[in-house]
């Protein structure tokens, strides 16, 4: 029993220094830097009703003169929390390694996707999935009348341009070209 609490008072006694040590002072830790690989805007879109999220990847390869103008790589679904930093680390890379020319990635974040990606539908088993289904023609006039220009005027682009999406995005890049 005596080595039990000569044990205890013994712990005690040498983690009391640490209990009573000061917090280090902020000051003294690093401070962050925030990691930044893009741009972000907004854009009230007349065409959907709605203010939009843009965020634009613009790579550096080895080389390449910041002003250059690049073609623009257009991603519905392209928010942050969605796939727009996954698809800019592959542009990097392989725009950095050259496997690829540079483009401008413009992303564009969801808000409503199943109503944006759609066409219209009479099928009641379409709307039981979503309700607001058929607004791609709104979608796309806000591409093509408000977003595209707003890129172009912001940054410095060539004539080049493509759509491209996955799954629901990949719907909607089809029915644009058809």
């Amino acid at each position: 029993m005596r080595l039990i609490v000569l044990s205890l008072l013994l712990s005690a006694v040498s983690t009391a220094p640490l209990m009573a040590a000061e917090p280090v002072p902020s000051a003294q830790a690093a401070a962050a830097t925030p990691l930044v690989i893009g741009e972000t805007f907004t854009i009230e879109s007349k065409a959907l009703g709605e203010t939009r999220r843009i965020n634009v990847y613009r790579p550096q390869p080895w080389g390449l003169d910041p002003k250059a103008p690049l073609p623009v790589l257009y991603m519905p679904d392209g928010g942050i929390g969605e796939d727009f930093l996954h698809v800019a680390g592959l542009v990097q890379v392989l725009s950095g390694n050259g496997s690829m020319r540079p483009f401008l990635l413009v992303g564009i974040e969801n808000t409503e996707r199943r109503r944006d990606m759609t066409g219209p539908s009479k099928d009641p088993q379409d709307q039981k999935i979503a309700p607001r289904i058929g607004g791609s023609a709104a979608y796309r006039a806000f591409l093509r009348d408000e977003l595209m220009p707003q890129v172009r005027q912001r940054y410095p682009t060539t004539d080049e341009r493509a759509l491209i999406g996955e799954s629901l995005a990949g719907l909607f890049v089809v029915e644009t070209l058809l």
